[in-house]
């Protein structure tokens, strides 16, 4: 008889110690990752450094970077390297995980993340209802920001020139360059 692996849930995950590594309960496992490179975390502050300008001149919200436990499901608690959230949705500054949803949630793909954020982060942050998923990967230096349908699947809008072809930001000019330090 082989014993089934007992999961995780997201009150018994919020209980555990605070941890110095990146910390993730996905689909029920705890998942510890390396700290991400000064790279990884340079390209996600460059990017929200390029957007909240016009997010306070627009009053649109506010940006946030990793790291914050966002509430994905009853076994699922993720770390996106950045979000923003909405007037309407500001999370409670004093409680985790946070479990407003967060208009855009960003990703900065790392070797060891790649496929968990391409495939079952995608799918999880459409079925939470984010309305925007935007993927940067370093090795390519692209952006690719996909939007939610009606359908609740994401379409994916590339970036092949420094203005944001779609969403919230759609329009807005930001330096590639800079952002991937090039």
């Amino acid at each position: 008889m082989v014993a089934e692996p007992r999961l995780m849930t997201v009150t018994e995950f919020m209980k555990l110690p605070e941890q110095t590594k990146p910390t993730e309960l996905i689909d029920g496992e705890v998942i510890v990752t390396i700290t991400p490179t000064y790279e990884h975390n340079q390209i996600a502050l460059r990017l929200v450094a390029e957007l909240m300008p016009v997010a306070r001149a627009r009053k649109l919200g506010a940006w946030s970077v990793a790291p914050l436990a966002l509430f994905i499901s009853t076994y699922n608690v993720y770390q996106p390297d950045a979000m923003f959230f909405t007037p309407e949705h500001i999370p409670d500054r004093k409680k985790l995980p946070l479990m407003e949803i967060p208009e855009i949630v960003v990703e900065v793909l790392s070797p060891s993340s790649r496929s968990r954020d391409r495939v079952r982060k995608r799918s999880a942050y459409a079925d939470r209802g984010i309305a925007e998923y935007w993927i940067i990967d370093p090795e390519q230096s692209r952006i690719i920001v996909s939007l939610r349908n009606v359908e609740g699947a994401y379409i994916e809008h590339a970036m092949n020139d420094p203005v944001i072809p779609a969403g919230l930001f759609a329009g807005v000019e930001i330096d590639l360059d800079w952002i991937f330090e090039q």
